[in-house]
C-alpha cells in the first residue's frame, strides 16, 4: 500500500516539473494538436463576418500571458473583444482572426497588430 501512495506522490511532483522542464513551447504543442479537433476553418470567416456585423467580433490570443489590460480596453473601442485562448491555437481561430483583421482594418484602417503591441 504504501509503495502506491508514494508512486502517485511521484506523478503528481513530476508532471508540473517536467512540464517547466521541456518548456512552454513543448506544452503548447501538444495542447494544439488536442485542440485542432473538430474546427473547421472554412466556417471562420463567415462566422467572423457575422460576428463583426453583429458588434460580436472576437479576437482571440494565444500563449501563457494574456495581453495587459490596457491593451484589451484599446481592442474593445474598435467592437472587439479579446479572448485568450492559452496555447490552443488551430486554423479555425487563424482564420477568424485573420478576417477580423481585414475587416477592422477596412473601417477604422488600424491593424490588430498595431492595437495588440502598443503602437497605437
Amino acid at each position: 500500500m504504501k509503495s502506491n501512495k508514494i508512486s502517485s506522490s511521484v506523478k503528481i511532483v513530476i508532471l508540473p516539473v517536467l512540464a517547466l522542464f521541456l518548456g512552454t513551447n513543448a506544452v503548447c504543442q501538444v495542447n494544439k494538436g488536442k485542440a485542432a479537433i473538430g474546427n473547421n476553418a472554412k466556417d471562420a470567416a463567415t462566422i467572423a463576418q457575422n460576428d463583426f456585423n453583429a458588434n460580436k467580433a472576437k479576437y482571440y490570443v494565444f500563449g501563457i500571458a494574456a495581453p495587459k489590460k490596457d491593451v484589451i480596453e484599446r481592442i474593445r473601442k474598435y467592437g472587439v473583444s479579446v479572448i485568450s485562448k492559452g496555447c490552443t491555437s488551430t486554423r479555425y481561430y487563424e482564420q477568424y482572426n485573420s478576417t477580423i483583421d481585414g475587416l477592422v482594418y477596412g473601417k477604422y484602417k488600424i491593424k490588430m497588430s498595431d492595437l495588440l503591441s502598443n503602437k497605437r
